[in-house]
């Protein structure tokens, strides 16, 4: 039986831009691909010592293109006579979901694909998961071997690249700021005049208390001894005490009466 009215679904009219849509417009294109597929094996197989036909237009050979049709019968669960309707419908998915993903088979064709997937996001097609071999046979039917190869080539070297980058980058460890050092960054000049002197006070207390101390030329003798009234912790904190209680007054007023 010829090919042709076998398949009646492929060849009747198209639904090219039925509804105004891209998707529209593909899904007349993947039946396009599809009755290629199939004359194509139809006519190699009629005339099977014809040499020219042993060998499509991108150097793939019959057997490829065999094999392709083979794979898309079992894809599509066609077994022989007219293709049906969900048949072809489960094809016109395929392809839409083939050029939704972005990923083209050439480096030529990256550009339209891109605008593939922003028409498939923009008009939110229906896409499912596509195996790699029903991949593989629409990357042959968009572009030859030979840019398919230069394509996968640059994709892995790209990947290559991008892993030795993140090697040789170099590795940076986030200190992470104490929350003294942090409190310390938040206080204003007067705060900070404050402690410094505070510090500075305890610190002198403490060295008297233990020996006699010499500060750019003045003597300080040792306190502590039993022959003085100095008592440590009233000499420790009397400058920290009196500076607290003078700053917070000195808030107090600046303030005002509470209203």
């Amino acid at each position: 039986m010829d090919m042709e009215k076998k398949n009646s679904q492929l060849n009747s009219p198209n639904t090219i831009f039925v509804d105004g849509t891209q998707g529209s417009f593909f899904k007349g294109t993947a039946k396009i691909f599809l009755n290629q597929l199939f004359n194509e094996v139809n006519n190699f197989s009629s005339d099977e010592t014809n040499i020219s036909h042993r060998k499509s237009k991108n150097n793939q050979t019959m057997n490829q293109i065999i094999n392709d049709l083979n794979i898309v019968k079992e894809w599509i669960s066609y077994s022989g006579g007219d293709i049906t309707k969900d048949q072809l419908e489960r094809w016109e998915i395929t392809y839409l979901s083939y050029i939704a993903s972005g990923n083209a088979p050439s480096i030529q064709l990256e550009e339209p694909f891109k605008n593939f997937r922003k028409a498939a996001i923009d008009e939110n097609w229906k896409t499912i998961s596509l195996p790699s071999k029903i991949i593989d046979v629409l990357d042959r039917m968009h572009a030859t071997d030979k840019d398919i190869f230069r394509k996968r080539a640059s994709k892995r070297a790209k990947s290559i690249v991008d892993v030795m980058a993140v090697i040789n980058e170099p590795v940076v460890l986030e200190k992470k700021e104490s929350k003294l050092k942090a409190r310390l960054k938040r206080l204003n000049k007067v705060k900070g005049i404050i402690l410094v002197i505070n510090i500075s006070w305890c610190l002198f207390v403490l060295l008297r208390w233990f020996d006699d101390i010499q500060i750019a030329g003045l003597y300080f003798e040792k306190w502590g001894s039993r022959y003085d009234d100095h008592i440590f912790l009233v000499d420790l904190l009397i400058l920290p005490v009196i500076s607290f209680v003078s700053y917070k007054s000195f808030k107090w007023i600046k303030a005002g009466p509470a209203e």
